[in-house]
């Protein structure tokens, strides 16, 4: 599991309003949660192929109102053991919160070619169930 401290798009997460951050055990360790559900949430990367990450590329880029209407058209996105592309997600455990910020392998590292998406609501549950069921 990623840490949400070492991702790229750690301070549009903390600086969220919805988000609260505890810090514990001498400020050694972090929690973050989602504030309207009290959910914990999670790190996570996951890399796909250069034509899945044109597809979650487009999802990041749809508006609000094009979103439900997209999530419903791309089905399923299957992960890659070997892809170009990576996803960092930021998600509560209900999923009622999911944050996105997708990297491309170039250069012999991941350079962001998104800015990071923050998705709330029914909406972050459909994106979640396309990303990591």
């Amino acid at each position: 599991m990623a840490n949400i401290n070492n991702m790229e798009m750690s301070k549009v997460i903390f600086a969220n309003n919805n988000i609260a951050i505890n810090k514990s055990f001498f400020g050694l360790k972090t929690s973050v949660s989602y504030i309207p559900t009290q959910s914990p949430v999670e790190a996570k990367q996951y890399e796909f192929s250069q034509e899945t990450g044109r597809k979650i590329a487009g999802i990041m880029s749809a508006s609000d109102d094009e979103l439900k209407e997209l999530v419903s058209k791309v089905g399923k996105i299957d992960k890659s053991d070997m892809g170009n592309m990576r996803v960092d997600i930021c998600v509560s455990r209900d999923r009622q919160f999911i944050a996105l910020h997708l990297f491309q392998y170039e250069g012999f590292s991941y350079s962001p070619i998104t800015e990071p998406r923050i998705i709330e609501g029914e909406t972050a549950k459909a994106v979640a169930s396309l990303l990591l069921d």
